[in-house]
């Protein structure tokens, strides 16, 4: 970790969200996307070259470094990290309310930072967006029961099975191989989401898959009952998703679909297989079940 970043071991580069810092020359592999705004320093350098005084968290614009500062007095809508000395387990299970929606608070949301950022530029408030992820129960409910059930391993994002079962996801590989673990009709696969009404509601619309928290939105195979901590008032549909959009999601007929906020090393994965985040699906089904 460097500045509470995760390196890309692939490119020895660290990922901010707007940009890709190399820290060998302490310098942005990209041009700062407020370079305008500061056109009397180079747009390559980090922290306007105060390291000291300044941080720049997201890529985007220098700001003050304040180690010091009372949490309390923090803006509860700004983008929150995980506490040093818990797991991300438990970093997810703290929630948020803000404006009556909740929200994961040692999340960062990146379209809400850059949108909070411009909105800045132009003279608005710096925290019109709410720079969390929003809380998805029905996706948390995937992560936490994998960790339980399956003896998973949380590594940069995905659970992997450490014990009992057959490891399908192997870092550094260039495929997942899913082809013997779902059933598909052509090059598409037919799973199954446990889901809140409004989420449902936005498939129908869009025909797409709605982004969960970190990136990712877990699907299963084999009926409603592959997953068994959908909250009450959840509703279950059916749909089905291009297969080389799917990677392995801790059971063995569980698996996720990434969104733009998944970390780089999965939406690498994902582009090796040839898939592609959000997926356009098919065939949804009208709502199945409701959780009781």
């Amino acid at each position: 970790m460097f500045n509470g970043k995760e390196l890309d071991t692939e490119t020895g580069l660290y990922y901010y969200g707007a940009r890709y810092y190399d820290p060998k020359v302490s310098l942005w592999l990209n041009v700062d996307p407020l370079a305008e705004k500061y056109s009397h320093v180079s747009p390559y350098t980090y922290t306007l070259n105060n390291p000291i005084n300044l941080i720049d968290p997201t890529g985007m614009e220098a700001e003050k470094n304040d180690p010091n500062g009372d949490e309390k007095n923090k803006n509860p809508r700004k983008a929150g990290t995980r506490p040093e000395g818990i797991s991300e387990k438990e970093s997810l299970s703290q929630i948020v309310t803000i404006d009556g929606k909740k929200y994961h608070k040692n999340t960062g949301n990146l379209f809400a930072e850059i949108g909070n950022k411009i909105n800045s530029f132009f003279g608005g408030n710096d925290d019109y967006f709410v720079e969390h992820k929003p809380y998805d129960p029905v996706a948390d409910g995937f992560i936490h029961e994998a960790v339980e059930q399956s003896a998973g391993t949380l590594i940069g994002g995905a659970i992997l099975k450490t014990a009992g079962g057959v490891i399908n996801k192997v870092i550094g590989a260039s495929t997942v191989s899913i082809a013997s673990k779902i059933s598909t009709n052509g090059s598409m696969t037919t799973v199954g989401r446990w889901m809140s009404k409004a989420e449902y509601e936005i498939m129908s619309k869009t025909g797409r898959i709605v982004e969960g928290a970190g990136g990712q939105t877990f699907v299963a195979t084999g009926g409603a009952n592959s997953f068994t901590a959908a909250t009450k008032g959840a509703v279950y549909a059916e749909f089905q998703v291009p297969t080389k959009s799917l990677l392995q999601g801790g059971k063995s007929n569980w698996f996720k679909v990434l969104g733009p906020n998944a970390k780089p090393n999965q939406i690498h994965m994902l582009n090796k297989q040839g898939g592609e985040v959000l997926p356009q699906i098919k065939n949804l089904t009208p709502i199945l079940k409701i959780k009781k």
